[in-house]
């Protein structure tokens, strides 16, 4: 037999507190990464079947759901003739540009980035400057006549006549660029905070009727300023100065019904008091892009 009342009311009968027909007999909630309702209505099925809210209505649009909430999806069952609709709600947070939304997760990442530097820029190379300077005459003199005839490295001069390369370090250069190594690698730390949002803090989210009540609509993100440039985060680590830190990343990215800002620092022992600080400046300069701390420019 189909069920008609419940608690004493009549379920055909408009709510007075909803201005709908049934009763709700069912609310639960959840708090994490999203925040979600479901609530559960009963009346009579040939009642509710006109009445299942479409997907992003909100309060203003069917009473059932709470104020704040959009429907992410709606159910209608039954049983012996009576209906029962599930809804299941979501909260996009408040957010404002005086006041962004607060992050429900903050969690940091340090991984060791292998970086390949030409050998040349060696510190055992260019501790010396003459070092440096019989190097590059020796990469400048033709491959063939790098070796005179008794098997030690020289390089030539502009008269044609070769001169034996003498120095422990600039013979272990040549030995290594023969046997085919040109690069060595160094490792530099790399922090990535990653801070997880029920909404990208800034921008509006919808909420009309039939649409996704996570869609962005517009506003303005809040993003880096500092992008390209010097910049420590939040967060140190041992035998690495804060003077190194170079802002190297910023994404946002949707994961499920929640969104995830991803912020990357590397780390350059060129830092921005040293003598190269200006290569990774070219943004704040005006100079286009920024610079790679890793060597070179992007």
């Amino acid at each position: 037999m189909a069920l008609s009342h419940a608690l004493g009311r009549d379920l055909a009968v408009n709510d007075s507190t909803t201005g709908l027909p049934g009763v709700i007999t069912g609310v639960g909630e959840q708090k994490s990464d999203t925040n979600t309702r479901t609530v559960i209505v009963r009346a009579p099925l040939a009642v509710l079947e006109s009445l299942v809210p479409a997907k992003g209505a909100s309060h203003a649009d069917c009473g059932w759901v709470p104020e704040n909430y959009f429907v992410s999806s709606a159910r209608l069952s039954s049983s012996d003739g009576e209906g029962i609709i599930t809804l299941e709600c979501i909260s996009p947070g408040d957010d404002s540009q005086q006041a962004p939304i607060a992050p429900s997760l903050i969690q940091y990442q340090i991984l060791m980035s292998e970086v390949q530097t030409d050998l040349i820029a060696h510190p055992d190379i260019t501790k010396n400057r003459s070092t440096v300077e019989l190097c590059l005459k020796w990469l400048a003199t033709d491959e063939a006549r790098r070796i005179d005839d008794q098997g030690d490295y020289c390089w030539e001069d502009v008269d044609g006549s070769r001169q034996k390369i003498v120095g422990q370090a600039a013979v272990r250069f040549c030995d290594a660029w023969m046997h085919g190594i040109k690069t060595y690698n160094r490792y530099f730390p790399i922090i990535e905070k990653q801070s997880i949002y029920t909404r990208v803090p800034g921008l509006t989210l919808g909420g009309t009727q039939g649409s996704n009540p996570l869609s962005i609509t517009g506003g303005t993100a809040k993003f880096s300023a500092d992008i390209g440039t010097f910049s420590a985060p939040d967060i140190s680590l041992g035998k690495y100065d804060a003077t190194g830190w170079f802002k190297s990343g910023d994404d946002y990215r949707s994961s499920g019904r929640a969104f995830t800002r991803s912020e990357q620092w590397t780390w350059t022992p060129d830092g921005k008091d040293s003598k190269y600080a200006w290569i990774y400046g070219a943004r704040a300069s005006g100079g286009g892009g920024a610079a790679n701390p890793n060597g070179g420019a992007s």
